[in-house]
């Protein structure tokens, strides 16, 4: 819902009634999956002889979200934002709300020209490497990162991590988690017995998982290092583990097969690697496609001056908390044979693919 609400905003809601719901008003419900969201209402109409209302977030893309009235918990009334009351219900509130429910399709449009500019951005064409690392260091060193990333360690490992360490992880054995953030991963696998080190691109996200390592009384090795800086001994552990989205944050095809490589000397005979990879379909308007094109046209006027490949975006977001302000290096695949072809180029061995997402490589 940005700019509507921003982070560390306080919501008053007031119950409501039928009749009391009017397109522009922000209504807090619960979504199918369970989960409790914020939108605002666009229109409303019948189906079924039931009252249906579209509902929209401010900031996101794709059609309204049809609502029923039963899954409705309350009405945005006002705000509470750095210590002050800003009231949505009433006076320039109202005319705010009334203003977003009656123009949304002119918003909608100015977005799709926003996104259109947008691919003209100058840092959409990066000239090194290490400025697209950069964007992930910045991205990740910001404290609302930083504090969300704590915050999620009561959660120990996803479903995927947990997945692969019980089918294919030796007990006791030591493992180098690769984007360790403030310890979520290396926290719960130390305390499953592993021998776990940490590195991380971003000082502050370092600095959090040590605390956090020592609150729960574990000790784990954690260091500031860049993926593309491994300088870790050969043959010096028996699994990497990258986090979630590591894989994507790797500028360019090349530096993604070299640093495979650094892997694969510093895993043991038969160790393993564990990624996720992200895709985007190359529609033939997708921005994928549409920056493809930019760039070979500008690759074929300003050769070896720019580095960035298709499939490389700059995102604003790679957490709930994420402020949009901030952009992020990320690539995204068209398919997995593109992720195929760097696997083999390393020189790595393919043990599974899940979900065409999730590879599990090994070295021999």
């Amino acid at each position: 819902m940005f700019p509507f609400l921003q982070d560390e905003d306080f919501i008053i809601v007031s119950p409501i009634k039928n009749s009391s719901i009017k397109p522009g008003d922000v209504v807090l419900y619960s979504s199918t999956e369970n989960k409790v969201v914020v939108h605002r209402v666009i229109k409303k109409h019948k189906k079924d002889n039931r009252m249906i209302w579209s509902v929209k977030g401010d900031a996101t893309s794709g059609p309204p979200e049809e609502l029923d009235i039963q899954n409705v918990l309350g009405k945005v009334v006002s705000i509470e934002r750095t210590g002050k009351r800003i009231n949505v219900d009433g006076g320039l509130g109202r005319l705010n709300n009334f203003i977003y429910s009656w123009f949304w399709p002119l918003i909608k449009i100015q977005r799709v020209l926003d996104r259109i500019l947008s691919l003209f951005d100058p840092n959409l064409f990066i000239k090194k490497p290490i400025d697209s690392f950069q964007s992930v260091a910045e991205k990740y060193d910001g404290k609302e990162e930083v504090e969300f990333h704590s915050r999620i360690l009561s959660e120990g490992l996803e479903k995927w991590e947990k997945d692969v360490i019980t089918k294919y992880v030796k007990p006791k054995t030591r493992i180098l988690d690769v984007g360790c953030g403030a310890g979520r991963e290396a926290i719960a696998l130390t305390k499953m017995d592993f021998k776990v080190t940490g590195i991380d691109i971003s000082p502050n996200m370092i600095n959090k998982a040590i605390k956090n390592a020592k609150k729960e009384k574990l000790n784990i090795q954690f260091k500031v290092q860049n993926v593309a800086d491994i300088t870790c001994p050969a043959k010096s552990f028996d699994y990497v583990l990258f986090s979630r989205a590591v894989y994507s944050y790797i500028p360019t095809k090349k530096l993604r097969v070299k640093i495979l490589k650094k892997i694969k000397d510093i895993l043991k005979p038969d160790g393993m690697l564990f990624f996720i990879v992200y895709y985007k379909e190359k529609r033939f308007f997708s921005r994928l496609n549409i920056m493809g094109f930019f760039r070979r046209l500008r690759n074929f006027f300003f050769k070896k001056k720019f580095e960035s490949e298709p499939g490389d975006l700059l995102v604003k977001y790679v957490s709930p908390a994420s402020s949009p302000k901030k952009l992020c290096f990320c690539h995204f695949f068209s398919n997995p044979k593109e992720v195929l072809k760097e696997v083999g180029a390393a020189k790595l061995t393919v043990l599974e693919v899940k979900n065409n997402s999730l590879w599990i490589v090994k070295t021999q």
